[in-house]
């Protein structure tokens, strides 16, 4: 049961797991989705919101504008009528509830020569009632006001930067100024319209679309008209505050805003993170609309908290149904998990559990079964194979030691002359071989390689030992000696084999050698100084390939001191790890190290030794047989 619980945990935990992933993927989708629209929703309506209070605002302004420009006319009618000039500016502030206050600056001495200041006033008093008065005097010398001077240098219509009322009230107001000419041309003055800004701070501060969202107003020069701080109006300006921004990429973008652009600079900062809308208004005033990402993304993060609580709560449940499900349809692969436990440890009957389904726990089952029938069928083949292989390992042992056991093992015994020789068969019988006998003081000597590996070349091996034995014996030449043996493997050689041999004939008491090569190897002479070289025979086919075939043999005498080391191709062919061979040339360099005085034993032992550490733990892919003859 603990494994059952075990593998439906560990399946419940993968598909809860890559559900959450799918789930929170999805979330978080949802959520850059939620707050992008969100985003941009709160673009569209604060945009709104701000192109509709500046129609009102701009109509408001319109209408103080035509209301001066109506009246405008009028001026240079009555303008040696200061009666009739005092009634201009009453009716003028009385024709639209907007404007406080209405003055007509002229020119200094241009409609009397002796007055400097003469400029008609009318304004309503505490009580509500229009009042008018003359004004101008040195201490209001209005020809240097702004609300003057700007309008008549630019010689159009302005209106001036917001300012504190000058008869105490702390009202802010701003004038609508009209420069006004004489028929040549000249400038007659300048007739002004003040409105309280109240309520246009209040029109403005109206815009709030979110609770903690508030706008502000800024005049031309940059300095706050209306801002939720009122301790900010007049005395700071959108450029040392920046919006609450303060940083340089902020200032360019306030520079862009009170350009006279319309658009968006966002707000990314510890303090405050949000974004504010700006456009301007028709007399150059600047108004923006400040809003929290607090504010703007409440409703989509309360919404994706909500998502992520019931995402977490469907994968608590999920999970707890999964694990209850998936641990039911585990309950068989428990049971076929224990009977294959204990088919793996020997009980090769074990009962398989019955399922009823035609799933994959039924294909299971079905497999099951079929492994026990079949185990139980391999292992009495197994045994009926084994012991087959028992017989024929015993065969093989015992063919290896017959074959051992054939060559000669008594090397004979001469002043000057000492021979040693070794096999080293690749398996358990092999194609290499080598003899040797003594008869008339001459020493015949022979080794060989027979093609391939195995029981047939340990056939052919015996064969061409015992031929070779009989042969030489005759006391024929050495050429003929292996024309003998040819033309006997070549009748009836349907196999296709052949063997390789060097057969030598030394006459012991003259050191001739008469030798022939039938496609062996090259043997090795080391001379009495210790030099090696390779002794090129005359070329000669391997026994068994044609028949008839003229050998032809060769003679050569030999100095006292000389080794003669005869060897099969296992010798040079033996490779190590990256299948580089022991090769000619590393034999060669061998010979000629070792001590010219050493025994044919010794330095056979000392070739085995070199080439093991040449192959490491390569194992070993040819038979190797090797022949060494001192003299």
């Amino acid at each position: 049961m603990n494994a059952s619980r075990s593998f439906s945990k560990r399946l419940s935990l993968n598909i809860i797991g890559t559900t959450a992933v799918l789930f929170m993927a999805a979330i978080l989708t949802l959520g850059v989705v939620s707050y992008s629209m969100a985003y941009n929703s709160a673009i569209k309506e604060t945009s709104a919101a701000m192109k509709s209070n500046f129609l009102e605002i701009e109509k408001v302004l319109g209408e103080v504008e035509a209301v001066t420009n109506s009246n405008a006319w009028l001026v240079e009618k009555f303008c040696e009528n200061d009666t009739a000039l005092l009634d201009v500016v009453s009716n003028l502030i009385l024709s639209d509830s907007n404007i406080v206050s209405c003055a007509i600056g002229f020119e200094p001495y241009s409609v009397y020569p002796d007055k400097m200041y003469y400029c008609p006033f009318a304004y309503f008093d505490e009580e509500g009632k229009v009042r008018t008065r003359m004004m101008g005097s040195d201490d209001y010398d209005y020809p240097l006001m702004d609300w003057y001077i700007i309008p008549a240098m630019l010689g159009h219509e302005y209106w001036s930067e917001p300012s504190l009322d000058s008869d105490g009230s702390g009202r802010l107001i701003t004038s609508f100024s009209k420069p006004l000419y004489w028929n040549d041309g000249r400038l007659m003055g300048v007739i002004k319209a003040d409105i309280d800004l109240q309520w246009l701070t209040d029109k403005i501060q109206s815009i709030k679309p979110y609770e903690n969202s508030y706008t502000i107003l800024a005049g031309r020069n940059g300095s706050y008209i209306s801002h939720i701080d009122k301790s900010k109006i007049l005395s700071e300006t959108v450029y040392t505050g920046s919006l609450g921004v303060g940083d340089e990429k902020a200032i360019a973008s306030i520079r862009q805003m009170m350009s006279g652009q319309t658009g968006v600079i966002r707000i990314n900062r510890p303090e405050y993170k949000g974004f504010f809308i700006y456009g301007p208004l028709t007399n150059g005033w600047t108004a923006a609309l400040v809003c929290s990402y607090k504010d703007v993304f409440s409703k989509a993060t309360r919404m994706n908290r909500i998502s992520f609580l019931v995402a977490i709560l469907g994968l608590i449940l999920l999970y707890l149904t999964n694990k209850r499900i998936i641990g039911r349809h585990v309950q068989p692969i428990t049971e076929f998990a224990y009977s294959a436990l204990n088919i793996s440890q020997g009980n090769f009957k074990a009962r398989i559990p019955e399922v009823k389904s035609d799933d994959e726990l039924g294909r299971l089952h079905d497999s099951l079964d079929y492994m026990e029938r079949s185990i139980n069928e391999y292992i009495r083949e197994l045994r009926t194979t084994t012991a087959s292989n028992e017989r024929y390992e015993s065969e093989l042992n015992v063919a290896s030691a017959i074959q051992m056991q054939m060559l000669p093992k008594d090397y004979p015994k001469f002043d000057g002359v000492d021979l040693h020789a070794q096999l080293h068969p690749a398996k358990e019988v092999g194609g290499d071989l080598y003899d040797f006998f003594v008869k008339d003081r001459l020493l015949y000597f022979v080794v060989g390689d027979v093609s391939g590996k195995g029981v047939p070349a340990a056939l052919y091996m015996a064969i061409t030992r015992s031929a070779f034995r009989f042969i030489a014996g005759l006391g024929l030449p050495v050429d003929g000696v292996v024309a003998r043996i040819n033309n006997s493997f070549c009748d009836g050689n349907d196999s296709g084999m052949f063997v390789t041999m060097f057969v030598g004939c030394l006459n012991i008491d003259t050191l001739e050698l008469n030798y022939c090569n039938a496609g062996h190897n090259p043997i090795l002479i080391v001379s009495p100084n210790g030099k090696p070289s390779y002794l090129h025979a005359k070329p000669n086919l391997a026994a068994g390939l044609f028949e008839d075939f003229p050998y032809q043999g060769e003679s050569m005498t030999l100095e006292r001191g000389t080794r003669l080391f005869i060897y099969t191709d296992g010798v040079t062919e033996a490779e190590n790890h990256i299948n580089e061979m022991y090769g000619e040339r590393r034999l060669e360099e061998f010979a000629g190290k070792e001590d010219v005085n050493e025994s044919s034993e010794q330095f056979l032992e000392n070739l085995r030794l070199s080439i093991k550490d040449f192959v490491k733990d390569n194992p070993q892919n040819d038979d190797i047989t090797v022949m060494s003859i001192k003299l």
